[in-house]
């Protein structure tokens, strides 16, 4: 999972990145587009770790 983790990090990084230094709207559209992808891997990551953390408090003896 730490491997994903690190992907969609590196997605938002070049995301914020372009963003920064952008010169039209077509360019600007995409950037956005990877930064809202790599929320979504972060939000399924995040759902899914907090999955397990719950499933470890209320199911192992």
């Amino acid at each position: 999972m730490e491997k994903w983790l690190k992907l969609a990090m590196e997605i938002q990084s070049l995301a914020q990145n372009g963003l920064e230094y952008v010169n039209n709207v077509y360019d600007k559209e995409r950037y956005e587009r990877l930064r809202d992808i790599s929320a979504e891997m972060i939000n399924i990551i995040n759902q899914y770790m907090l999955m397990v953390y719950a499933k470890y408090l209320f199911c192992v003896m």
